[in-house]
Parts: structure tokens; C-alpha cells; sequence
């Protein structure tokens, strides 16, 4: 309990002078706790709701036996900058930046997550991110567990996707000529049917206005007699 203690005052001491990662092991291809990114092709223009999780690798094996803080950070010219950190201690995500999070620290290792997301991906989003997870193995040693480091790209459409979408713009545009072309002489006909129409309703009118007038005239002179 006592080790606990002391090495828990030690993880505050680093936690709150720098992001130096506590390394205890090398982390290898197969690591406990893994960063994936969604969609898996980012690109600006069209990818939306941009999101990055850390969570457990179920596929390896670790001494991890209790977690108390995950963070994702972002490499940067002077080393490695916070994007979003949990701890066990606290209710939400600490987010740097327009971003949104949700995390779970205290259901155990399996259930431990970090996940953040941005709603517009711009040129910021590109970069390298790690994920670091700082907890006590089955010794009650502490570790700090990092994932591989993600390398994100903006991808970038093939000049040979443009020209399918031409192509199939082009085709869409073609169809729709042929479509108006050959629905025009009937477009035509019905106008030609509307305005005939209009005219027997308007020479039905005038004769309906004129059956009034004289039905007036005639009632004029019958008064008069």
C-alpha cells in the first residue's frame, strides 16, 4: 500500500511538470492498449465527425491490473502536445482545442477508453498521435503503457477518381438531355392543350356575361310595361 502511495505521488509529480512518458517496458507491435482512427481515409473535403479512440487490445495479454489515467497527445515540433486526458479522480475528459470526449477509466482494464472527435477535419487534425496509459500492473508497480504512434494522413483522391466522377457526371447530364429532349414535344402538345383551354373557358365566360346582360335588359323592361 505504501509503494501505491509513493508511486502514486510520483506519477502526480510528472502529470503535472510535462508529458514525459513514464516507460517501465518497450512498447512492441502487439501492445495492450491500441489508437485507431475513423474514418479510416481522412480527407477534408470529405470526411466528417473526424474520431480517434484508445482503448484495450483484447488480443494481448497484459499485468495491467487498474487504471487511473489515459491521454491521447499529438507530436509537435517542441515534442508532445495534450489533446484530451481522464483521469479516475474526474467526472469528463480534459480536452485541449474544438473537440469532443468521452472516456471510462474505472470499469477496468477492458473497459478503459478514451475517445475524442472533431466535427470539421482541417489541416490540424493531420499529424502523429500517441496514446499513453498510466496505471499499476499486478505487482503494484507503476507503468506507463504507450500505444504505437499513428501516423495520420490526409488522403488524397487519385486524379483517376476525378475523372470517374467526371465521367459519371457527364454521363447523368447526357441522360438528363435525352430525357428533356424527348419529353419536350410533349411538354409542347400539353401547353399548346392548356392555352386552347383558356380560351374555350374565357369564350365561355364572355358568353355566360353576355346570357346576364340580356336576362337584365329584359327584366328592365318588363318593370317598365
Amino acid at each position: 500500500m505504501i509503494l501505491r502511495q509513493v508511486a502514486l505521488i510520483v506519477a502526480v509529480l510528472v502529470i503535472h511538470s510535462s508529458f514525459v512518458f513514464l516507460v517501465t517496458g518497450v512498447s512492441t507491435p502487439e501492445t495492450p492498449f491500441q489508437l485507431n482512427v475513423t474514418p479510416a481515409l481522412v480527407n477534408r473535403y470529405t470526411a466528417k465527425n473526424m474520431t480517434l479512440r484508445c482503448d484495450h487490445n483484447p488480443g494481448v495479454q497484459t499485468e495491467i491490473s487498474q487504471v487511473f489515467r489515459i491521454r491521447i497527445l499529438k507530436k509537435s515540433t517542441s515534442g508532445w502536445s495534450l489533446v484530451a486526458e481522464q483521469r479516475d479522480n474526474e467526472n469528463s475528459p480534459r480536452v485541449t482545442g474544438n473537440l469532443t470526449a468521452s472516456a471510462t477509466v474505472n470499469s477496468g482494464v477492458s473497459g478503459a477508453f478514451l475517445q475524442v472527435s472533431w466535427l470539421d477535419v482541417g489541416e490540424d487534425n493531420f499529424g502523429v498521435y500517441i496514446c499513453e496509459v498510466l496505471a499499476f500492473d499486478i505487482s503494484n508497480r507503476l507503468a506507463s503503457v504507450p500505444s504505437l504512434e499513428l501516423d495520420i494522413h490526409e488522403f488524397e483522391f487519385p486524379t483517376e477518381y476525378f475523372e470517374s466522377l467526371s465521367k459519371e457526371t457527364h454521363d447523368t447530364v447526357i441522360a438528363l438531355k435525352k430525357t428533356t429532349d424527348s419529353e419536350i414535344p410533349s411538354l409542347k402538345k400539353d401547353l399548346i392543350g392548356v392555352y386552347e383551354l383558356m380560351g374555350t373557358i374565357h369564350q365561355n365566360q364572355s358568353s355566360i356575361l353576355s346570357q346576364i346582360d340580356n336576362f337584365e335588359t329584359s327584366q328592365s323592361s318588363l318593370k317598365t310595361v
